[in-house]
């Protein structure tokens, strides 16, 4: 590179290094209050991002030292008016709470329908007699379909993760019914190979504990793919709302949809990044407004400000959005998830990050 070049480079890392500490100076700054109707309504302003101290997560985010026995004396299985087998809690869970891990007792990988039905037929025959008839008697929202093994697996079933080609079956965290205001995150920990349930917010002793099975699309959107999916209509508290509150969640979520596109999206990360932090700002005042502070997409969203900070060479940035992004997956995933203990570690060295200062 000529002197010339490496200068005027130096040049804009150097301004764009100001603007990102403009953007994230502010530490007393609070999120604004945003009731959105449509998208000209949500403020853009980047000081407005919550940035969060050096403290660590508070008591009640933290992991209960023995979540097997913690599962145990928190939660049992019940019959449900009108959804049959549930999940309730047993005690007051305070927000942040590790409810339970659980291993799964069926793992398998996606096929086409008849493959996958022969192999679970295998896995029954394997399995003892306890998991076999738990197996046996989960809701089949399709039994009028072929392959009813394989059809009971896709009811039932939740991902390895995100995005992964397997799913599992599991005692327990199968009789948690869906909401599309859940109060509890699900989340796979591949360090434990177990799922894990964390309360989103306080449940009261007696609550339903519910997790999402889809949260993304409109009322009518959700409940198609739900009964098409799971055999059933939802009716929680987000569908069953009035219906000018439910034109709100409706605009909430597509802009949610809209946001979380833009965001995701790494050739404009690395062509205007400062747009995409400010696209950040607006994604987290929708999702809180909709679904509360901390949640896995607040969490997924400081990720993305935290990469944008480290692309651009900036630490002081890169460092509050991780420890945030840190903070939230406390939350929702616990202290040993493996996306927390990498959070953890950016936070006190952002540099550990492959892509330092690329831009």
């Amino acid at each position: 590179m000529m002197p010339n070049e490496s200068a005027k480079r130096n040049k804009a890392k150097q301004k764009q290094k100001a603007q990102l500490a403009k953007a994230v100076s502010k530490e007393d700054a609070v999120k604004p209050e945003v009731a959105v109707d449509t998208a000209t309504e949500v403020t853009n302003n980047l000081e407005a991002l919550t940035i969060a101290d050096n403290s660590a997560p508070s008591a009640s985010s933290q992991t209960p030292t023995n979540p097997a026995i913690a599962a145990n004396s928190m939660l049992e299985v019940v019959d449900i008016p009108g959804k049959g087998k549930g999940v309730v809690a047993l005690v007051d869970i305070p927000s942040g709470t590790r409810i339970m891990k659980e291993a799964p007792y069926m793992i398998m990988t996606a096929d086409i329908p008849s493959a996958v039905d022969a192999r679970i037929k295998r896995a029954l025959a394997e399995l003892d007699d306890e998991h076999r008839s738990a197996f046996l008697s989960l809701h089949n929202a399709n039994p009028s379909r072929p392959f009813p093994y394989w059809s009971t697996f896709d009811t039932n079933a939740l991902p390895l993760g995100p995005n992964s080609p397997q799913g599992a079956i599991y005692p327990t965290v199968c009789y948690i019914n869906h909401s599309c205001i859940p109060n509890a995150n699900h989340c796979w920990n591949k360090n434990l190979k177990m799922e894990t349930i964390h309360a989103l917010r306080d449940i009261k002793k007696g609550e339903e504990i519910t997790i999402a099975y889809i949260l993304e699309g409109t009322r009518a959107e959700r409940r198609v793919h739900v009964h098409e999916r799971l055999g059933f209509e939802c009716q929680c508290e987000a569908c069953g709302a009035p219906d000018d509150e439910v034109a709100k969640s409706d605009e909430r979520r597509r802009l949610i949809t809209i946001f979380g596109a833009r965001i995701g999206n790494p050739l404009r990360t690395v062509t205007i990044p400062l747009e995409v932090l400010k696209e950040c700002v607006i994604f987290l005042s929708i999702v809180e407004e909709e679904f509360g502070e901390d949640t896995a997409l607040s969490a997924s969203a400081y990720t993305d400000c935290f990469q944008i900070a480290v692309c651009c060479g900036y630490a002081p940035g890169a460092k509050r959005f991780a420890l945030r992004a840190y903070k939230c997956r406390v939350k929702v995933e616990g202290e040993d998830s493996p996306e927390t203990i990498r959070m953890k570690e950016f936070s006190e060295d952002p540099s550990l990050h492959p892509a330092w200062d690329i831009f």
